[in-house]
């Protein structure tokens, strides 16, 4: 007995199962023209129907013991075979599907590290930066003192060397005066002794002019 594909095997088994319903909606429509047809009355042609429902059931119970003997066997093998290679693509899937979502869980992780190794990396830097901005800050705030203190010392030696030009000034005003001072003291020198010259020229004078 040649195998019979998938295809034909669908196709007979729902010709089979659409067997029953076709024929009920064939016939019940039909009732009233076999009615007048034949001039029987409505209760006999529903007998009719009756009948036919019964020999389709007892159909059934005689092809399926039948069926299980010599046909069915092969359609249920042919079927439990199709389904178990549908079950092992399904597992093939399944374990496919499983080492995919290992690799993205694995990549995950990966991505996870990545982005916290990359936080980690990016604090750091921020701590440097900001680091380097406090030692700026000390930086500039030390070159302030350097200069305000630099400014000091510029202000301090101005006022010594205003200082000092006022000292010279003043030593040359002393000198200037120490040597007016002994420009008159020489004058008075010369003063007084003109005034001696003078009253010793006096008393000799006097000395001749008075009598013995």
């Amino acid at each position: 007995m040649p195998p019979i594909s998938d295809r034909a095997l669908l196709i007979l088994l729902a010709a089979i199962t659409a067997l029953g319903p076709i024929a009920t909606n064939l016939y019940l429509p039909a009732l009233p023209a076999v009615r007048e047809h034949f001039g029987a009355s409505v209760a006999t042609v529903q007998t009719t129907f009756s009948v036919s429902l019964v020999t389709f059931a007892f159909g059934i119970l005689v092809w399926g013991p039948i069926a299980d003997r010599y046909g069915r066997r092969f359609a249920v093998d042919s079927l439990g075979a199709e389904m178990e290679r549908h079950a092992d693509e399904a597992r093939d899937t399944a374990a496919r599907a499983k080492a995919l979502l290992g690799e993205v869980h694995r990549e995950m992780h990966g991505a996870v590290a990545a982005a916290e190794e990359g936080s980690g990396r990016a604090q750091e830097g921020a701590q440097v930066i900001h680091g380097a901005a406090e030692t700026m800050r000390s930086l500039s705030r030390a070159l302030g003192e350097s200069a305000r203190a630099a400014r000091e010392i510029a202000g301090v030696s101005q006022q010594q060397q205003t200082a000092i030009e006022q000292v010279m000034n003043a030593m040359n005003e002393i000198y200037l005066a120490s040597e007016e001072m002994e420009t008159s003291t020489h004058e008075v020198a010369d003063e007084a002794q003109a005034l001696s010259d003078l009253a010793a020229a006096l008393k000799r004078s006097v000395r001749q002019e008075t009598p013995k």
